[in-house]
């Protein structure tokens, strides 16, 4: 864990999403395992599950696949509402932030607080966290 990510981040996390930030101190213990491995000098999340391992990021060069990924989505146009299941390490946010107009505006559902913790420690989200143009739903 990197602890100055954590600290931008759940600062940001206070600033803007307040009962998230109190939750990570309040949540009970959750029956998932969630974690990072470095895998090829890269950061993987992954969570575990009723012995079964799920990976919840990708050992392709995030790059390309962001390209890839982004230019195959129909076109977003103006005024856009897009709702997006599971934050992840915040990388396809980031995208659609990077590439769209600023009246463009996202809903992301985050369903395992667990989750969204590991993420905070080891992914700098906080330019998500703090974006107007962003709106986290946390399920706790």
């Amino acid at each position: 864990m990197s602890e100055l990510i954590w600290k931008k981040n759940i600062e940001a996390m206070r600033q803007r999403y307040p009962l998230v930030a109190e939750a990570f101190d309040e949540s009970p213990k959750s029956d998932m395992t969630v974690g990072v491995d470095v895998v090829c000098d890269k950061k993987v999340l992954y969570t575990v599950q009723n012995a079964e391992t799920y990976q919840l990021d990708t050992l392709y060069d995030t790059d390309q696949l962001m390209e890839l990924w982004y230019q195959n989505l129909p076109k977003i146009y103006f005024r856009s509402k897009i709702l997006m299941f599971g934050l992840g390490n915040g990388m396809y946010v980031k995208k659609i932030l990077r590439e769209t107009s600023d009246d463009v505006t996202m809903i992301v559902y985050e369903p395992a607080l667990s989750i969204l913790q590991v993420v905070m420690q080891e992914y700098d989200i906080s330019e998500l966290l703090c974006s107007k143009r962003v709106t986290l739903l946390v399920n706790q």
